[in-house]
């Protein structure tokens, strides 16, 4: 987890080219763009900040105008977001598992084989196994897909204990939020969509207006179009979080 202190620091500026937003979006495919986002590197060269995906929480947090920049604000209000959070369903249970931060998304690129017809990352059991997270049952996964707005309870564990990483105010707080720019309460919003495809995909967190309530699914192929958005950090916090060697991102 990125400390919410490092949010608005930016690396040191190598080149007059470099955007120094420290929220950017980057919206395509998937495989195409993560490399690019993380590394601030097209073909070698620096041409941008190193950057680490946006989390739920500190999307919820930006969302709630906690990050001193009302444009940033105001836009991830108003889109959805792929986060760093994998949604993984075991082939073998018909389990899905909340996976944040799952080193498996970083290594994610152009050449990255995916499940044929799919745009989802192939995970072995041994892999699912590992991944630490907030897993459903067959039988509660399957309830979700009938009515995404079910078992109050269970989605409200998942949004606080997983998305909002235990984070009881910030969960109160950003329920509230959703609850006032839809017009909508908790049991009509912010609902989990689940799917049916096997592998690995990104949470998806709906934007929060009149006409989207926040909900959240994994559809978004990885071969397809999404959004991703990355936070300007240094390039230690992505080396630590990612795996990649610290001499690759300098």
């Amino acid at each position: 987890m990125v400390a919410e202190s490092q949010l608005a620091t930016t690396t040191v500026i190598v080149t007059k080219t470099i955007d120094e937003r420290v929220y950017k979006p980057f919206y395509g495919r998937t495989i195409d763009f993560m490399q690019r986002l993380l590394t601030g590197k097209e073909n070698g060269v620096r041409v941008d900040h190193t950057r680490f995906l946006i989390s739920p929480k500190n999307l919820a947090r930006a969302r709630l105008g906690m990050i001193n920049s009302e444009p940033d604000t105001k836009y991830l209000n108003s889109v959805y977001v792929d986060t760093s959070t994998a949604v993984i369903k075991d082939s073998k249970t018909g389990r899905i598992k909340y996976s944040p931060n799952n080193i498996l998304i970083y290594t994610l690129n152009p050449e990255t084989r995916l499940v044929k017809g799919k745009g989802r990352l192939i995970v072995t059991p041994e892999q699912y196994t590992q991944s630490e997270g907030f897993e459903l049952t067959k039988e509660q996964a399957e309830r979700f897909i009938e009515d995404p707005f079910s078992q109050k309870s269970l989605r409200r564990r998942v949004w606080e204990e997983c998305f909002m990483e235990g984070n009881t105010q910030l969960t109160i707080d950003y329920i509230k939020h959703v609850e006032t720019l839809t017009g909508y309460k908790f049991s009509q919003t912010m609902g989990l969509y689940m799917s049916k495809k096997n592998g690995l995909s990104l949470l998806c967190v709906g934007g929060v207006d009149h006409n989207d309530t926040s909900n959240v699914d994994s559809d978004n192929d990885l071969c397809g179009f999404g959004r991703l958005v990355g936070v300007a950090v240094k390039p230690q916090i992505v080396a630590v979080k990612t795996g990649i060697p610290l001499e690759k991102l300098i």
